[in-house]
């Protein structure tokens, strides 16, 4: 994991340029056809710095930059999620966005179409088993697993003893993905979120004791470079995880007046788990 170069200031860009209100309205004009292309991909500072813009005096890539944040704030939708200072967390759904949200609404059901009566039922659960395998496969990969589909699927196929931690997590995030299957109906609570975590991560954690409960005062942690111990990210204090998971699972169990869509609101949800970080190991598993 590397720490992405921090964007300039582009409220401090707009008021530097406050007084020439006139030149950098048409500077904002130029740049349309740029901002649009960055948020095709929605692009992040890094990248964007080196996009080629309009050949007019005074433009730099940090006013452009400006007029590509105010640009997303206009069209920013605001979620339920708060962060440790309290303000809501925000979203933009660009023209991309759009067009893969609508291929997952169309297709995340499965390929194969279950009302057919000539699909027999062994089949049917053959294709959710089949799914839930890559599933659990993937997010042990994700996670450094080291090892390929085929030896993953042959373990989980063959319902042998995992010798390894590799194995161990495959095993873990299998059983765990059978296990949500029962929870469907379940509203998201704190106990569900800790059971998952201790599926997980059994006999995989260095200390065995942080399996199944939420962080205290007394587990300072902060997410690492292992190469050179840059400190990537330090979630909020510990005193704020009750609080802030009940939160989740609130917008996890409820609709809110502000409509998410499915697919928005399980992205929304894998990142807050993710930056609440409740456990003291094992947060990225139970957040996918």
């Amino acid at each position: 994991m590397k720490m992405p170069e921090h964007a300039p200031d582009w409220k401090k860009i707009i008021e530097t340029n406050r007084n020439n209100t006139v030149r950098f309205y048409e500077t904002s004009k130029l740049l349309q056809d740029t901002i649009f292309k960055a948020n095709e991909k929605y692009l992040y500072w890094d990248t964007f710095k080196y996009m080629t813009l309009p050949q007019v005096k005074d433009i730099s890539h940090e006013d452009a930059w400006a007029w590509l944040k105010i640009a997303r704030m206009a069209n920013s939708r605001t979620t339920p999620l708060i962060d440790v200072h309290g303000e809501n967390f925000m979203y933009v759904v660009t023209d991309s966005i759009l067009k893969e949200l609508e291929f997952i609404n169309r297709h995340a059901g499965g390929a194969i179409p279950f009302d057919q009566p000539a699909l027999h039922e062994r089949e049917k659960r053959q294709y959710m088993i089949h799914s839930l395998i890559e599933e659990a496969i993937s997010s042990s990969l994700l996670e450094g697993a080291a090892t390929t589909r085929e030896k993953a699927r042959e373990l989980i196929a063959s319902g042998k003893k995992p010798s390894t931690k590799a194995e161990q997590m495959i095993i873990n995030n299998y059983r765990a993905m059978m296990n949500i299957k029962s929870l469907i109906d379940t509203p998201l609570s704190p106990d569900i979120i800790k059971q998952l975590q201790s599926m997980l991560t059994e006999n995989t954690l260095e200390h065995p004791e942080h399996i199944g409960r939420f962080r205290t005062a007394q587990d300072p942690i902060h997410v690492v470079d292992s190469r050179d111990n840059t400190i990537l990210y330090e979630p909020p204090a510990a005193e704020h995880v009750d609080r802030m998971i009940n939160d989740l699972c609130a917008c996890a169990n409820h609709d809110d007046d502000v409509f998410l869509s499915p697919i928005i609101k399980a992205i929304a949800l894998h990142f807050w788990l993710g930056y609440i970080h409740p456990f003291v190991d094992g947060n990225g598993r139970t957040s996918r």
